[in-house]
């Protein structure tokens, strides 16, 4: 069976709904219902008449549209990242292409999935299907470096066989490779470059160390810290507090866990904030968190935030210059512009 990487729009707006609804979806609203389509010059034709782009975009779309209504089967794994969290979600096929005019915009084009996995975290991810997955266009065929038995061992639970392994990357743009491959993919340098700082804090900051860098974070942003020693922390890991000396408030209890948290770690938090006089939690949880946690979100958002890696690299960069010299020589950091890709 192959496996596809299926995106849901630049923002991810289209994520919430195909999870929930069980879908695999792309854009193209204005091409109208494609069933009766039946060779990719006919799709192109239908392209071509609805979108005014150019000539080459065209070719770009029609390939990305024909491998989701003709080129993935029933079986298939498909592969969703999703930009509210450092995650991927994987999924089999199980419907054929069909159009929906009353869904919501951006998501009429569909393919049933049963979702098996709806957050696996980034980190479990090998470095090269990490770059696999950042491919920039909506629609692409995962295949490089043996990828359908590894995203099957992801689905079912267990480590990525590649992870760790020098294993090839390959060229992120083929002018004349296969359209629906990942060797044939633009690569979204954003995400590229956070799975890369990703990879070294892993290796630079593991086990208590990642709470010295979220110390260090904190500090930057002008918060007065004091950081629990390694081993039993009494469920804190750093109290913060604001200027003056740390008196004032937002007074804050900080846990920060390298792996992947769930419902009760939070309640215990909470228990942690009590006991601590805190007006403020935060909870840092590199692997991401379970959906029971997301699910309390919205309840605790006065009392909590929680921090996985995405947002643990997106402080890292807002305070970049105002951290020790220690944490930038071991997270070497420069700033590159470059044309935001379009992505239907």
């Amino acid at each position: 069976m192959a496996t596809w990487l299926v995106r849901a729009g630049k923002t991810g707006s289209r994520e919430n709904y195909a999870l929930e609804s069980g879908f695999a979806v792309i854009g193209f609203d204005e091409v109208g219902d494609l069933s009766g389509i039946r060779s990719k010059d006919q799709l192109r034709e239908r392209l071509t008449a609805a979108i005014e782009t150019s000539e080459n975009a065209v070719k770009n779309y029609t390939n990305q549209v024909w491998a989701f209504i003709e080129g993935i089967q029933h079986g298939d794994t498909v592969a969703l990242p999703l930009k509210g969290s450092a995650s991927v979600a994987l999924g089999t096929v199980v419907g054929d292409y069909e159009f929906d005019a009353d869904a919501p915009p951006g998501s009429r084009h569909r393919r049933a999935v049963r979702w098996i996995k709806e957050g696996v975290p980034r980190t479990s991810f090998g470095q090269d299907l990490l770059y696999s997955l950042g491919a920039f266009m909506t629609v692409c065929r995962i295949q490089r470096n043996d990828a359908d038995a590894r995203i099957s061992a992801l689905m079912a639970g267990r480590p990525d066989p590649g992870m760790g392994q020098r294993l090839t990357v390959g060229s992120a743009a083929v002018a004349d490779g296969d359209p629906d491959s990942d060797d044939a993919e633009a690569l979204d340098l954003e995400r590229y470059g956070r799975d890369r700082i990703t990879s070294i804090i892993a290796k630079s900051f593991a086990g208590h160390e990642l709470t010295t860098l979220v110390d260090a974070i904190l500090q930057a942003q002008g918060y007065h810290t004091i950081v629990s020693p390694a081993g039993p922390d009494g469920g804190v890991d750093i109290l913060a507090g604001a200027a003056p000396m740390g008196f004032g408030e937002p007074r804050i209890c900080v846990q920060v866990k390298t792996g992947e948290a769930d419902a009760p770690m939070l309640r215990d938090l909470q228990g942690t904030m009590h006991a601590h006089n805190a007006t403020h939690g935060l909870f840092v949880a590199w692997a991401g968190f379970k959906r029971t946690v997301r699910d309390e979100e919205r309840r605790t958002f006065f009392q909590i935030r929680l921090w996985d890696s995405d947002d643990v690299i997106t402080e890292l960069i807002e305070s970049y210059e105002r951290l020790p010299a220690t944490i930038r020589d071991a997270i070497p950091l420069t700033q590159v512009w470059t044309v935001v890709e379009d992505d239907a």
